[in-house]
């Protein structure tokens, strides 16, 4: 009887403790980061830097020619990247890195580039707190033509994380976790404009459209030779 008792009350505090990680409330919160792409989990546990991480994806689909989309896991609880799903991680699409350069031209307003150099965040040539970064995600995506230098629509945008070669992938936590929260808060603001409603509550139908109007799309660039203008933002006003 005794040991009954302690594996009940093992149970339901191992079920609580695992439902209490689960970030968001709904598989299609979950899913909002990799658009329900089949995805291949990117092995992080041998991956150190910007530098392993970039020639693995290299290797991956430029030599190797995955079909499969890369992908890693971000636990909210430790806020880290992780490489497996347990305790609520949730999967999290990383774009594969340019096979050829040359064909490649990018419309730099449709990119939001977060750049890690030192201990700064700088973003459009400015230095800003770690916490403002959901502010710009919002500023990039629901845009609308109202601030130079951001995409005006939704849709085609992406997400540029730039540090140096050698850098820890690590040290790109707290951002990440910023990047996830700003995009899921911009996201919902995105469904209520159009539908609404909430993200859990949207049928088929306006699920389909969403997706088709804005879609998660996050890269890691390096860069050796950063030179920015450093200007501290004060002006962080939605």
């Amino acid at each position: 009887m005794n040991f009954l008792r302690i594996a009940l009350v093992t149970f339901f505090a191992t079920t609580l403790i695992i439902s209490g990680c689960k970030p968001y409330k709904c598989s299609r919160e979950n899913s909002l980061f990799t658009s329900n792409y089949l995805v291949k989990p990117i092995p992080f546990d041998s991956l150190s830097s910007v530098k392993s991480t970039l020639s693995y994806l290299h290797n991956s689909y430029c030599v190797g020619r995955d079909t499969l989309l890369p992908a890693f896991y971000f636990n909210f609880q430790k806020n880290k990247i992780s490489s497996s799903s347990r305790w609520g991680a949730i999967p999290v699409l990383l774009e594969p890195v340019p096979c050829d350069l040359e064909r490649i031209e990018y419309d730099l307003n449709s990119i939001l580039e977060i750049n890690l150099d030192g201990n700064n965040i700088l973003i459009e040539g400015k230095r800003v707190p770690l916490d403002s970064i959901t502010t710009y995600i919002t500023y990039q995506y629901l845009n609308y033509g109202r601030r130079e230098g951001f995409s005006e629509y939704p849709t085609g945008n992406g997400i540029w994380l730039i540090t140096e070669l050698n850098r820890p992938i690590s040290d790109l936590n707290d951002i990440i976790g910023e990047v996830l929260k700003g995009y899921h808060q911009t996201s919902q603001t995105l469904s209520y404009g159009l539908f609404g409603k909430n993200i859990c509550d949207l049928d088929e139908e306006e699920w389909k459209k969403f997706n088709q109007r804005m879609q998660f799309r996050l890269s890691i660039k390096y860069s050796d030779e950063v030179e920015p203008t450093i200007q501290i933002d004060n002006s962080l006003q939605p």
